[in-house]
């Protein structure tokens, strides 16, 4: 089986699919649900407003900064390692 080489510059095509035959065929549910084109990308919009409130003075509310702090209070052994 011999399969083209993308010429420098373009992108391959990353698309999932099936086919039987040279025929398409449904995607499995495994299919579906791990190929590239079924993720979505974070929505922009919302990641612009992110950005002005951080501009504006605004600060993270999450829980990860507050989960840092106690996790670095509970083990400062874990200070001293470098993640691999």
């Amino acid at each position: 089986m011999e399969h083209d080489k993308p010429t420098p510059g373009e992108q391959p095509n990353a698309e999932t699919k099936p086919s039987v035959h040279n025929r398409p065929v449904p995607r499995l549910p495994h299919e579906r649900d791990e190929s590239a084109s079924s993720q979505r990308g974070p929505d922009q919009e919302v990641v612009r407003q992110a950005a002005r409130d951080i501009e504006n003075g605004l600060e993270d509310t999450g829980t990860g900064p507050v989960l840092d702090a106690t996790h670095r209070r509970l083990f400062p052994e874990d200070e001293d390692r470098t993640e691999d």
